[in-house]
């Protein structure tokens, strides 16, 4: 049976993914999803064997493992470290050979975490670590600094007179709008990146902020461990996935505003766009599309800022 060449690239992803998963009914299932014959499973796995997408591990149940590339570092949170410079020289160059699109993503990402770490942590040490394979790329950054939660815990006390505790301050995180310093940070990159990644989870003091992740605990677990060898103590963990090439992204580089976020597959907008029918200028990171809740739910809203007019509630 010939198929286009869409179609087996979706077959192979989705063997691959199994085989990720350390599914040893990753063939059955192959077979039964597609309606294809073991053969053609076996013609796939041998092309991933050949391309180096994948190698033979006995210790896996599914007899294979995905090729990975892996490196960390640990810097010493000093006055000159930026997170531009740390970006473009130590992790660019192992996400160089994925689309502009998913580096776009990448950049945006991973300076506003390591931003957070830098400026705002009051650490004294900073781990991070980039794991690469054929479908993903997983990046943690871990401080070992007062704490995101404490942090803005501090800061409404202090500033605001205002008392929080944990779990408010984790909703301040989902609200998308509160920064520790509103002379230079709008408080929302931490809230766009989680919805830009396919996977995004926060940690600190034992309670997470996350978005996509079915299972917080099996997300952040390793890291966990392996970060607490190497700091005295942790106070933020940041953990990031996204599919490799999935997302088509367009960034106006002025501001590292996003103006566009959409899903290959399904053509799906995750931002709000404006209508120039009826809006002469937009500012897209202050009109998000948001999922607080769940995948079933999305709230669409326009907010008044500066000159926009009215605020107008789409729909809900």
């Amino acid at each position: 049976m010939s198929f286009t060449e869409e179609k087996r690239e979706w077959i192979k992803k989705y063997m691959l993914e199994k085989i990720r998963q350390d599914d040893g009914a990753y063939a059955q299932k192959t077979m039964e999803n597609f309606e294809v014959s073991i053969t053609t499973v076996k013609r796939y796995l041998k092309e991933c064997v050949e391309q180096k997408i994948i190698v033979p591990n006995a210790d896996k149940e599914c007899g294979y493992c995905l090729i990975t590339v892996e490196e960390e570092w640990e810097v010493d949170n000093v006055e000159d470290l930026e997170e531009d410079t740390f970006y473009f020289d130590k992790v660019f160059p192992i996400l160089n050979d994925l689309s502009e699109n998913s580096r776009k993503i990448w950049y945006y990402a991973f300076t506003e975490m390591m931003n957070n770490a830098i400026e705002h942590a009051k650490a004294k040490r900073i781990c991070c670590k980039v794991k690469k394979d054929v479908l993903y790329t997983e990046i943690s950054i871990a401080d070992d600094g007062i704490g995101i939660f404490n942090s803005i815990r501090q800061y409404a006390d202090q500033q605001l007179h205002i008392k929080m505790d944990t779990a408010q301050a984790r909703m301040e995180l989902y609200k998308g709008k509160f920064t520790t310093s509103p002379e230079s940070h709008s408080g929302e990159g931490i809230f766009f990146t989680s919805k830009m990644l396919a996977q995004f989870a926060l940690w600190s003091e034992d309670v997470m902020y996350s978005n996509r992740c079915d299972d917080e605990a099996k997300f952040v677990r390793s890291h966990l461990i392996a970060y607490y060898t190497k700091l005295n103590r942790i106070g933020t963990m940041v953990q990031m996935k996204l599919e490799n090439d999935q997302i088509e992204v367009i960034v106006n580089y002025h501001g590292a505003e996003l103006r566009s976020l959409k899903k290959k597959a399904t053509d799906q907008e995750y931002l709000w766009n404006a209508d120039a029918k009826y809006w002469q200028q937009e500012r897209n990171l202050r009109h998000p599309i948001e999922s607080l809740l769940n995948n079933f739910f999305r709230i669409f809203y326009k907010i008044y800022m500066d000159n926009f007019g009215e605020s107008v509630i789409i729909s809900m």
